[in-house]
């Protein structure tokens, strides 16, 4: 749990940073892509506020480096829709980014999550 934070509460916090942090590495388009796993609960906040309008750079913070969120966003770009969502989960998946309803049920919460 994060620091100060009582027992009895449910740490999203907790939640978001505990995963593996080692990185692991991810075949696309012919190109090996190293996905982060050590970012930190503000990085993981950051990452979903620019997803949905600033996508190049989401990945950027998954990636380590502009350049390579804007390849990794260009090559997405380039496959058709479903592909591309489903690619993207698989990303995040990667990343330690989505927490799965049983995890959350697991940790005494609801279980109602929208990430995947």
């Amino acid at each position: 749990m994060t620091q100060g934070a009582p027992a009895n509460i449910l740490d999203i916090d907790a939640l978001l940073v505990e995963r593996s942090t080692d990185p692991v590495v991810a075949r696309l388009g012919g190109r090996d892509w190293t996905i982060r796993r050590d970012l930190t609960a503000e990085e993981v906040i950051d990452f979903w506020k620019l997803s949905d309008t600033e996508t190049a750079k989401s990945w950027a913070l998954l990636l380590g480096s502009e350049t390579d969120g804007q390849e990794l966003h260009d090559t997405l770009t380039a496959l058709p829709a479903p592909v591309y969502v489903n690619v993207s989960r698989q990303i995040i998946r990667a990343a330690g980014l989505s927490i799965d309803d049983a995890d959350v049920s697991a940790r005494g919460g609801s279980g109602n999550s929208k990430a995947s």
